[in-house]
């Protein structure tokens, strides 16, 4: 491994994490984990395929046991950032993605065991934002039924909008001392 990368993620049990993909590997099984020649489902497989496919590039190094742990961080800080920058401006979405970086240990951690955590963290939120910002932005209907009419007020979009609007301007007057736009 890289001298510079090792420091930022010290030492970890990729090791034993990486197992699991390198046994999927090594019996060309693509869908199925493998942990000692046994189907292995505690974790959701599509974190062993991406470390397969990391394995597949790099060969089944260490590094490579944890690059996609490490993408996966530096993707969630893209998406919380995004996140910040959609809900408020661009200010509250940099500083958010800022904050999560600096963490104590949180993100270096994760990363540097190699583990789905960060993956999993990466496509809940990530999917949570989503529908948050299509839900504020009026994509999700209460009726989306064939004959739905879709300017119709009634829609969970708009409802969750009013609300949200309503929440948002009273948090910004409660937590930053400004009068509700």
């Amino acid at each position: 491994m890289a001298p510079w990368l090792s420091k930022f993620l010290g030492p970890g049990r990729s090791d034993l994490r990486g197992n699991v993909s390198r046994e999927m590997l090594a019996a060309h099984n693509w869908l199925v984990p493998l942990y000692d020649g046994q189907p292995f489902f505690d974790k959701p497989p599509l974190f062993f395929m991406l470390q397969m496919a990391s394995f597949s590039a790099f060969g089944a190094t260490e590094l490579a046991a944890r690059l996609v742990s490490a993408v996966s961080a530096i993707a969630l800080l893209l998406v919380v950032g995004w996140f910040g920058s959609r809900l408020f401006n661009r200010d509250v979405g940099r500083n958010s993605a800022l904050m999560l970086a600096v963490l104590p240990g949180d993100l270096r951690a994760l990363v540097a065991c190699a583990i789905v955590d960060m993956t999993f963290t990466l496509f809940l939120f990530g999917g949570c934002a989503l529908v948050t910002v299509a839900a504020l932005d009026g994509e999700v209907l209460a009726d989306a039924g064939p004959h739905s009419d879709h300017s119709d007020s009634s829609s969970v979009g708009s409802a969750f909008r009013r609300t949200t609007e309503h929440d948002c301007d009273t948090s910004r007057a409660m937590c930053c001392s400004l009068p509700p736009s």
